[in-house]
C-alpha cells in the first residue's frame, strides 16, 4: 500500500487557528486513505518561556450503521469470515451517540447518518462532536507537542509531516 500524501483542504476551526485553536481537514492525494482532521491547540508556556502547541490527529473513517450500531465498513465481511457477530467491530462511541446528540443539540439520526456519509465535511463535524464530548485523547492519546518554530514551519510553510 502506498504512503499517503496529505493535502490541506480547509480550516474547520477558529479564524485564527494558531492563536485560538484550529481544526484542519486533510485529504490523501493517493485516494487510499480516508480524510483526517488535525486539532491544534495553544497549550502552555514551556520551561524557556515560549508557547507550545498540542497537535492531535483523527482519521475520519466512514462507518456503517447496522441495526443502530456504528461499525467499520468491512464489519459484515469480517464477521462472516471469522464467524463472529458484527458487533465485534462496533465503534467505541456508538452506544453514547444519544448523549453526544443531547450535548451538541443535534438530532440523533442525523448524527448517526453523518458517520456513514461519503462527504468528508459531514463526517468531520460528527467526529468533532464526539471528540468534544468524550475528549480528544480518545482519538489520539499521544498528541504531538510543538514549539513556536515547529508550529510556524508546519502551518505557514505548507509543510505537513
Amino acid at each position: 500500500m502506498s504512503q499517503p500524501k496529505w493535502t490541506f483542504v480547509t480550516n474547520l476551526g477558529d479564524e485564527n487557528p494558531l492563536e485560538y485553536g484550529g481544526l484542519f481537514l486533510y485529504r490523501d492525494e493517493t485516494g487510499v486513505y480516508p480524510e483526517e482532521i488535525e486539532r491544534v491547540e495553544p497549550w502552555t508556556d514551556d520551561d524557556e518561556g515560549g508557547l507550545r502547541w498540542e497537535v492531535q490527529r483523527t482519521v475520519l473513517e466512514r462507518l456503517l450503521d447496522v441495526d443502530g450500531m456504528l461499525v467499520s465498513l468491512g464489519a459484515p465481511e469480517y464477521a462472516a469470515e471469522q464467524r463472529r457477530p458484527v458487533s465485534a467491530w462496533k465503534e467505541w462511541f456508538s452506544d453514547s451517540l444519544g448523549e453526544v446528540a443531547k450535548t451538541t443539540g443535534r438530532d440523533l439520526a442525523e448524527l448517526r447518518e453523518a458517520f456513514c456519509s461519503t462527504n468528508a465535511f459531514t463526517r468531520a463535524y460528527a467526529y468533532i462532536d464526539v471528540a468534544n464530548h468524550h475528549g480528544w485523547d480518545n482519538f489520539d492519546s499521544e498528541p504531538r507537542e510543538l514549539t513556536h518554530v515547529q508550529i510556524s514551519k508546519r502551518y505557514t510553510d505548507g509543510e505537513l509531516e
